[in-house]
């Protein structure tokens, strides 16, 4: 099983307007999200470890800007789910690909 996550990045503590930092899209696979369980807290929400497992993966490629992050997962048939895997999306990027207005 492999799930497509969006994550969206920002910043609350830059200027108004500054705080968006951009967008990752990841395709995680039940063996990522199995090797990510251990490393949670026992009180974590069902389904954590793929948000976890995104994380990680985001960091490992090196297009986490940090900040803070949302995540939730992107049905195969959502627009955005063609968006370009593994790479950092500023907001000129994500109007580019017609995501954003």
């Amino acid at each position: 099983m492999t799930k497509t996550l969006w994550m969206s990045f920002t910043d609350p503590d830059r200027p108004e307007g500054q705080g968006f930092l951009g967008v990752v899209v990841l395709d995680v696979t039940a063996a990522d999200a199995d090797a990510a369980r251990p490393l949670l807290p026992p009180t974590a929400r069902p389904g954590a470890e793929w948000i976890l497992a995104a994380q990680r993966e985001a960091w490992r490629l090196g297009c986490n800007p940090g900040g803070e992050v949302k995540s939730w997962e992107l049905p195969s048939d959502h627009p955005s789910a063609a968006a370009p895997r593994r790479v950092l999306l500023i907001r000129d990027d994500l109007i580019r690909l017609g995501l954003i207005d």
